[in-house]
């Protein structure tokens, strides 16, 4: 059986998977440092400040013997706790709202940029509690690189990087000299790498 590379517990926090096991099941992490586990003695999945056994929990599944948490049964006060699988997107399975997306070959992905929430920061964290990694060819069949290029196109999001953006709007004033100056990559990548040219204007 394979576990889920990670889950979303409750529609909002999401749980890693870690490199280590514990009752022969994986151990997931959120970065407010709780943890989800296996308590083989008790046959039931935990979620707790901590991955010790016979430590209180926080919440509880029911008893079971399922290899990943989102398979089991979880319940809390007010009644049933939704836990969804994740994909390596961090998408969770199955979870397709409002847009048709095709699976596609899993391709190159950021080590300094990873596709997850650590990316986009806790202000856009809470305000995008449903946000979603896709790429363009899950999108569309053919996706096209160069369109009518144009400074809206450029859209400031919570980021922090206005900086960044208000260069590029300026820049898309002229959509030749980004298809010939900028992008090194002229065409739709399909491993979603892309090699451009940035110029820092204070150096010479």
């Amino acid at each position: 059986a394979k576990a889920a590379d990670a889950v979303m517990f409750g529609r909002k926090d999401i749980f890693k998977q870690m490199s280590y096991v514990l009752g022969n099941r994986p151990v997931y992490h959120q970065r407010s440092e709780r943890f989800i586990f296996y308590e083989e003695p008790k046959k039931m999945w935990k979620m707790g400040e901590s991955a010790v056994l016979g430590k209180p929990s926080l919440y509880t599944s029911r008893i079971t013997d399922v290899y990943s948490p989102d398979m089991a049964v979880w319940m809390g006060d007010s009644g049933k706790i939704q836990v969804l699988g994740l994909d390596g997107e961090e998408v969770p399975k199955g979870w397709r709202p409002g847009l048709k997306v095709k699976e596609v070959e899993d391709g190159w992905k950021d080590p300094d940029f990873p596709h997850s929430n650590d990316s986009i920061g806790t202000k856009a964290e809470g305000k995008y509690e449903q946000n979603r990694w896709l790429r363009a060819l899950g999108l569309h069949a053919r996706p096209t690189l160069f369109a009518d290029l144009e400074p809206a196109d450029a859209c400031q999001g919570i980021v922090d990087n206005c900086w960044l953006i208000s260069a590029m709007c300026a820049v898309a004033e002229f959509p030749s000299y980004i298809k010939n100056n900028l992008f090194v990559t002229k065409k739709v990548s399909k491993d979603g790498k892309y090699q451009v040219k940035l110029f820092d204007g204070r150096s010479n």
